[in-house]
């Protein structure tokens, strides 16, 4: 009975060390403040509304490029 107290403490001690280890990786990378030119994001920007005509196929245009994270990587 002791050895399986002894598991489960551990078990919760490696339980919280993931979790604030996970926090603080997301949080370093998603709070990184960089600046810069964005021109990757830019060219992707420009190349959205010029791309067709049709308001219905801008708008497809525009979702089919979140689905596909294209927006997503590059704003990285």
């Amino acid at each position: 009975m002791f050895m399986l107290d002894l598991y489960f403490i551990l078990i919760i001690k490696l339980i919280k060390k993931v979790f604030f280890l996970a926090s603080a990786l997301s949080l370093l990378i998603t709070q990184t403040a960089c600046f810069g030119s964005f021109s990757l994001i830019k060219k992707v920007n420009e190349f959205n509304p010029s791309g067709v005509d049709n308001n219905i196929l801008k708008i497809l245009l525009f979702y089919g490029l979140n689905i596909v994270p294209v927006y997503s990587v590059t704003y990285l």
